[in-house]
This record gives structure tokens, sequence and C-alpha cells, in this order.
């Protein structure tokens, strides 16, 4: 059973990782010269899973660095809501490079604390909402609000339930990873559809 459940669970993280990073193709292609002498198509790294998770840390950050700076230049131009969103994956993008680096190891704080920084981007995408509520009020608001914070409700009972396997055994470690990765696929999927329309959310 144990054995099961960590294979199903390096599937999901493949899973996820595709998922985290399907969303950043034009991003890669703008950063990836047809003509550069250093990689090419049939060039296979060492380590795709760490390259990938680099990458990605690379595109949060730069997400974040333009966010601040578009807020140097003119004050609220981001709202701090949407500011802490970026830290907070930041931080998460942070998590998935130690877990790639600690792949051998039994990093189960490492998917932890990404259950943590998932369950804080929540909270701040229902901060977001709700300045959004102060402007403009409406049948519609009240019920996107709802729906984030049963989104940030859910995302803390898994953060919580994490926590609390910290000294678990192994399968039961292996279960909770296998639900939370299972749920992050989810999650992320339903943001690539949402980020196609242009909400966002």
């Amino acid at each position: 059973m144990r054995s099961r459940l960590a294979r199903r669970a390096i599937v999901l993280r493949c899973l996820l990782f595709c998922s985290t990073l399907g969303c950043m193709d034009n991003f890669l292609a703008a950063q990836s010269p047809t003509n550069d002498a250093t990689a090419t198509e049939s060039e296979a790294p060492a380590n795709f899973r760490l390259q990938q998770a680099r990458t990605y840390l690379r595109y949060t950050e730069i997400n974040l660095k333009l966010a601040e700076s578009a807020n140097e230049r003119r004050r609220n131009t981001v709202p701090e809501a949407r500011i802490a969103e970026y830290r907070e994956r930041v931080k998460l993008a942070k998590a998935l490079l130690t877990s790639a680096e600690q792949e051998q190891a039994n990093n189960f704080e490492v998917y932890v604390e990404m259950a943590g920084a998932a369950y804080r981007i929540e909270l701040a995408s229902l901060k977001r909402a709700q300045e959004v509520k102060n402007v403009v009020s409406n049948e519609n608001t009240d019920l996107e609000i709802e729906r984030l914070r049963l989104k940030a409700e859910l995302a803390r009972l898994v953060y919580q339930r994490g926590k609390s396997l910290v000294d678990g055994s192994r399968a039961e470690q292996d279960e909770w990873k296998f639900d939370y990765l299972t749920n992050e696929v989810l999650r992320l999927r339903q943001q690539v559809r949402r980020l196609s329309f242009g909400t966002g959310r």
C-alpha cells in the first residue's frame, strides 16, 4: 500500500510541475532564443525536475520584482494583497526547489511548508477580493468572496493536517502527500482555465 501511494505521489509531482509550468510557455520562449549554442533539442538535462524548480523560482521572483517596481514608479499600481500573493508564490517556489534538491530524502516537512504557502496564497486572494468588494459590492462579489473563503479554509485544513503528521508514520505521510498533490494538480488546472478566460483568480 505504501509503495503504491509513493509511486502515485511521484506521478502527481510530475503533473504538478507540468500544470505549474504550463502557464510559463511565453516567458520561457522569450528567455530561450533558438540560436542558443549552449542548448540543443537533443540535449537532456541531468535533473529535469531540478531545472524546472529553478526556472519556476526565477519566474516567480521576476513577477514579484515587476510588481514592486511598478509600485515604486507609482504607488498602489499593484494592490498590496497581490504583492503578498506574489511573495507567497516565491516561498512556494523555494519549497519546490528544496523538494527537488532533497529528492532522495524523506522530505515530508517540505511538502507541509508547500501546503502552508498554498494556504497563505489563498488568504491573499481572499483579501484581494474583499478589497474589491469595498469598491463594488453585489450578489456576485459576495458569492465570490464566500467561494474564496471556503478555498482558504480547505487549504488551512490540509496544512493543519500535514503539520499534525510531521511525527506520524511514513504510511500516513505518504497518504497525506498523495491527497495534497492531487488537490494541487486540480487547483492549478482550475487556475490555468481561469487565466485563459481572463479572470485570474
